[in-house]
């Protein structure tokens, strides 16, 4: 409550007293939108972790900025992706946010991490659908490193063990190739390997992607692709390696 009255109390002072002093009325309408769009996604948060979705959702609505940043640089989208709660309120609440106009779940976040890797690499697959199927999402974006949510989702698949992550990894996979996914390689291992290389001689859930990939995509590549590669930067070259 203190902290509200506060706010209220900053608020007046500075519709009082910036308008007087003679402050151009577009920037004193962005300062005043920015003011408010804190407290706002402030009061979101503490929604969200109070469990109250409904409350939330009415919220960001208000919002001027959608995509405003917290002060720990965190966006909405990030925040719902990573907060405590059951994945059927996530799902409401990454919906609504979605629909909302201006919002852009390409930014790059202080984390320096995009919605779409995070949810990838999370594992979230229905996160990672329901991203790609908004049709808001930049698919083949890089990161400054130059490597793509592909890349990190196939290297991420031979970093962890457990197997209903492995799972969950490979059909995130699968989803991005169906959305268009750029199947070269951006990143080598220290021995100058792509992770494609690492599925010839994969596990048998790396094998079953190889014969999803064929069955839905190589009859396409077929003719640029059939031939004898040594470099294996793409799926296709996994596939070539494998069946011929």
């Amino acid at each position: 409550m203190k902290k509200i009255m506060i706010g209220v109390v900053v608020a007046f002072f500075m519709s009082v007293t910036l308008p007087v002093a003679g402050m151009d009325k577009a920037l004193f309408d962005s300062i005043m939108n920015e003011f408010n769009d804190s407290a706002i996604y402030n009061a979101v948060r503490k929604d969200i972790s109070r469990k109250n979705i409904g409350r939330a959702i009415s919220r960001m609505r208000t919002l001027t900025n959608i995509n405003i940043a917290h002060e720990t640089g965190e966006c909405p989208i990030r925040f719902i992706l990573n907060c405590n709660l059951y994945w059927d309120n996530k799902f409401r609440l990454l919906e609504a946010i979605l629909k909302i106009p201006g919002v852009n779940p390409n930014i790059v976040e202080a984390s320096g991490l995009r919605a779409l890797r995070l949810a990838a690499l999370s594992g979230k697959t229905e996160c990672v659908k329901m991203l790609l199927e908004s049709g808001k999402i930049n698919i083949n974006l890089r990161a400054k490193t130059g490597d793509t949510v592909l890349d990190n989702a196939v290297w991420r698949y031979f970093g962890v063990s457990n197997i209903a992550m492995k799972n969950n990894l490979i059909e995130g996979i699968k989803l991005l190739l169906q959305h268009g996914a750029d199947k070269t390689m951006h990143i080598k291992a220290w021995d100058g390997k792509s992770p494609w290389e690492m599925l010839v001689n994969g596990d048998s859930t790396t094998k079953e992607l190889c014969n999803w990939y064929r069955n839905n995509f190589f009859g396409k590549d077929k003719k640029e692709n059939i031939k004898k590669t040594k470099k294996i930067d793409t799926l296709s070259d996994v596939v070539v390696k494998c069946y011929r």
